[in-house]
């Protein structure tokens, strides 16, 4: 043997490794070159004959990864943030407030509980995410097409209480003075004027942040431009905790509720949704919806195949009930075409308007509040004189605070 060949034998074996070579290819973008990776267990000699090269399970493996990253659209750099305002006024009215038995109120009377809680959301949104653009959607208090479409559409619905109602004035004037835009829109909900802006904003390159916990939303999560978040107090009691804030994703959606978010309209449409008095198919829960949808895919297919579904109740409900089941999807399907658009220098973030937030939280009597807006105390015009009130809700007190009064050297009455 010469030495020549000699040195060949060496370098190949000294090559012999447990990791996959390259072999000469290059990745760019999605263009794959003509070489390739080759199993390195194999000498590189072998290498000139290609048709005893096999690939590397590790280098197939690597392909697909290049390929995933070069497919997934580039992350959008700026946010829309869209406020379910009245999901978020509804959690606010029933938070916990520590070891309170009466709600927060101001020495007027007036309840300011719900007030309180979505202004710490709002301040905490606003602070944390220092977003581009955000919107407060609210509902507009007419009845929308899917009260027309089915009349016992959220009809178990009680009155909004009165302590409720008259705090929602209060809650536009501290988006106002947040300098937040208030959006709606006449026959529609707030969730398809934030369907419709989500999807208008994905359209310009902007990534839509629905800022919501309402499960009806996720139909709308599209990675990586609509997203959802979770703002979860730490004062409910939960079975298993959950972080102060979640962001979901399509992965999040799917490991929540079983399904991804494209299949959430049959998911509910097949479940069902008491809050809003969706019926859904009769018989069938969430459980069962969730294992119909991942058979079939969708709520057509299942109507269509209800012979195979090997659950009696099922599958009765599923030739029984076929209208009731389509309509109920239909309810749940969130509009992305209501007649509103994008404005995002309306939507541009700007700082609070100080004046307006003194007047309104020293007339709400949040003290630290008022005392953070205090610099703007001397531009505000007649400013609100202090007084000092109680409320008397029994009878003990209100026999001792007449005894107080007769015992002082001043007394007036109105």
């Amino acid at each position: 043997m010469s030495v020549a060949a000699q040195q060949r034998i060496n370098k190949d074996s000294a090559a012999r490794v447990q990791h996959p070579v390259n072999c000469g290819m290059r990745i760019t973008g999605l263009r794959i070159r003509k070489r390739m990776f080759f199993h390195s267990a194999i000498p590189l000699s072998a290498f000139r004959n290609r048709k005893a090269c096999h690939l590397s399970p590790l280098f197939l493996s690597s392909i697909q990864m290049a390929t995933k990253k070069a497919t997934t659209p580039e992350a959008p750099r700026e946010r829309v943030y869209l406020i379910d305002s009245m999901s978020h006024i509804f959690r606010a009215y029933f938070a916990p407030m520590g070891g309170r038995m009466e709600p927060l109120m101001n020495s007027h009377g007036q309840v300011t509980q719900a007030v309180f809680v979505f202004t710490n959301m709002l301040r905490k949104l606003l602070a944390d995410e220092k977003p581009h653009y955000i919107a407060a959607v609210f509902e507009s208090g007419e009845k929308t097409f899917r009260h027309e479409t089915f009349d016992a559409y959220k009809a178990h619905r009680a009155e909004m209480p009165d302590d409720l109602s008259s705090q929602i004035p209060y809650i536009i004037r501290v988006c106002e003075v947040y300098n937040i835009p208030i959006l709606n829109a006449p026959g529609f909900e707030a969730d398809d004027v934030i369907g419709t802006l989500a999807v208008q904003a994905a359209e310009k390159g902007l990534q839509a942040v629905i800022v919501s916990n309402d499960k009806d939303m996720c139909q709308l999560v599209r990675d990586p431009w609509i997203i959802c978040m979770r703002q979860n107090s730490q004062n409910v009691k939960r079975k298993e905790p959950v972080p102060p804030i979640e962001w979901c994703d399509e992965a999040w959606v799917e490991n929540k509720f079983g399904v991804p978010p494209s299949q959430i309209i049959d998911l509910l449409g097949l479940m069902g949704d008491s809050v809003d008095n969706i019926p859904g198919a009769p018989g069938i829960g969430a459980k069962g919806a969730v294992q119909l949808v991942k058979q079939f895919g969708s709520i057509e297919n299942a109507l269509k195949n209800w012979e195979e579904v090997k659950h009696k109740t099922y599958r009765e409900s599923l030739r029984d009930n076929a209208d009731l089941i389509r309509q109920s999807r239909e309810l749940a399907t969130i509009r992305k075409d209501v007649n509103i658009d994008l404005d995002l220098d309306k939507l541009r973030s700007r700082p609070p308007d100080r004046a307006a937030a003194y007047q309104l939280f020293r007339e709400l009597e949040f003290q630290a509040l008022t005392r953070e807006f205090a610099d703007a105390a001397g531009s505000v015009e007649g400013a609100i004189t202090p007084h000092r009130y109680r409320i008397i809700r029994k009878r003990a007190e209100l026999d001792s605070l007449v005894s107080r009064l007769w015992g002082s050297s001043r007394r007036a009455a109105s």
